[in-house]
């Protein structure tokens, strides 16, 4: 009878630990491992497109300049007098002032020559508002030095 005690004693306990076994491989399946995976690679990325860059500034431009002129202006015009004017007049040894009305119209033409240098010292401010459009054809590489912390499932089968 002892050695059937001994043998029902070992069954049990190889069932347990088979019974462990498989609930530990199940559990593992089921949830996985936690894994780090370290990558250490460099990235060739290909680029291909269009960029618009817009730009908005001004520049300034000094002008530093003297112009002349030699220019011959003629001018031809009249001009409308209607006006009175107080004239003294000597009146019997007395002194009395006579209002005199003048309306006349007076044509004036004459030339005026102009010759004269003109200094131009400024600073004029252009405003530019553009689009750049740039194409970019390039391959950059971007290198890649990390750490990934995932879980992996065990492809164990229990059967």
């Amino acid at each position: 009878m002892g050695f059937i005690k001994i043998l029902l004693l070992i069954v049990l306990l190889v069932g347990a630990a088979y019974g462990g076994f498989v609930y530990g491989q199940m559990t593992l399946q089921k949830d996985g491992v936690e894994v780090e995976i370290p990558i250490k690679q460099d990235v060739n990325v290909p680029l291909d497109q269009k960029i618009s860059l817009p730009i908005e500034t001004s520049i300034e431009v000094p002008i530093n300049k003297t112009i002349y002129i030699k220019k011959e202006v003629p001018i031809s015009t009249s001009v409308l007098i209607d006006t009175v004017v107080k004239v003294p007049m000597n009146v019997s040894g007395i002194m009395v002032y006579v209002d005199v009305p003048i309306k006349k119209e007076i044509p004036i033409s004459t030339i005026f020559s102009i010759n004269e240098p003109i200094n131009i010292a400024e600073k004029i401010l252009f405003p530019i508002s553009q689009n750049f459009e740039i194409e970019l054809k390039k391959d950059v590489l971007i290198p890649i030095d990390t750490v990934i912390k995932t879980k992996v499932p065990l492809p164990w089968s229990t059967g």
